[in-house]
């Protein structure tokens, strides 16, 4: 498909978006042109009985209506049919967009269809919109994510679902944001304030995942979030982006009352190879659970391997003692 887009416009498109939508127009143009050619003795080439503008919207509410009404990728071909017409499921199928498997039907690929279903989504992320097509909109706005690079139209009306009062739209929409990628990163960045702590918590896994250095200083103040997970995940998205201003907030953070927060702030550092953090890594040596009083082994041993990645002479020689300790009970 690339390649046939290339050869006719001379350039490659950016998207998945872009991609379908110039190989749809030119696969269009094409065999209108040549539907009156004969080969090898077949027939005419069927006629395409619809404009491309309203091929593209009958395919659009095809796509939309069986996310929306949970058909899912494949859908009975007669429902299809009261859905959007005969001729616009025989246009389809001569193009090539649509397959038909026995009595049912399907677009050609996954990320076609949401090419097709981007566009009415968009305009159903609204109160009236969910209200009119499902008693589950969190369901409806996940849809948008399964979409993946192809729900790029729906990021503004995905930042408007953040602030529904729905918290299980919320953390559906930063799910959705997450999967689009790039454009997503400041309204996750936002997402990092959110009253609910799941919410936060996903934006925080959801920065990781891209790994922009946009989010370092947002991650940074979710290190002082009251909830502990939070706290931890933000370590972890750090970990991932690997920006030196992160060291000292994370050198804090070797000190929170949570062991799991502890241990993945050493996890980090371990990560950047930092020689600020040999004391306090050295002092985690020793670390006693917060919670219980318990000895946390596991904070320890990831104190310990960043002692040794980090590679000084103090932080080899704190390992040396330590591990000398450990085995003489």
């Amino acid at each position: 498909m690339l390649i046939e887009v290339y050869k006719e416009t001379g350039g490659l498109p950016t998207n998945l978006n872009d991609l379908y939508r110039d190989y749809l127009r030119f696969t269009y143009n094409r065999y209108t042109a040549e539907r009156a050619i004969r080969k090898d003795g077949d027939p005419n080439t069927q006629l395409l009985r619809l404009k491309l503008p309203e091929l593209e919207r009958r395919l659009k509410r095809l796509a939309f209506l069986m996310i929306a009404r949970g058909k899912g990728t494949a859908a009975a071909y007669d429902w299809a049919r009261q859905q959007v017409g005969r001729t616009a499921l025989r246009d389809g199928l001569n193009l090539g967009v649509l397959l038909r498997e026995g009595a049912n039907i399907r677009f050609y690929h996954q990320s076609l269809h949401g090419y097709f279903a981007i566009e009415p989504l968009s305009r159903a992320l609204s109160v009236r919109g969910f209200a009119r097509l499902t008693q589950n909109p969190g369901a409806l706005v996940r849809q948008i994510g399964d979409l993946g690079e192809a729900g790029a139209p729906a990021v503004e009306p995905l930042i408007a679902a953040l602030h529904d009062p729905d918290k299980d739209v919320r953390w559906s929409a930063v799910n959705a944001l997450a999967q689009i990628g790039d454009p997503a990163v400041e309204p996750l960045i936002a997402a990092l304030r959110d009253p609910d702590a799941n919410v936060r918590g996903r934006a925080a896994n959801a920065l990781e995942g891209i790994g922009d250095a946009r989010a370092v200083e947002p991650l940074i103040a979710a290190l002082r979030d009251p909830d502990k997970d939070v706290r931890g995940r933000a370590a972890n998205a750090l970990a991932q982006i690997g920006d030196a201003h992160a060291v000292e907030p994370l050198i804090v953070a070797l000190a929170d009352p949570d062991a799991n927060v502890r241990f993945s702030a050493a996890d980090v550092l371990e990560k950047l190879r930092d020689p600020r953090a040999v004391e306090p890594l050295k002092k985690l040596l020793s670390d006693t659970s917060r919670v219980d009083s318990r000895y946390d082994k596991r904070v320890c041993d990831y104190a310990a391997e960043a002692l040794e990645r980090i590679g000084t002479s103090k932080a080899l020689a704190a390992v040396e003692e330590w591990r000398r300790e450990q085995k003489n009970g």
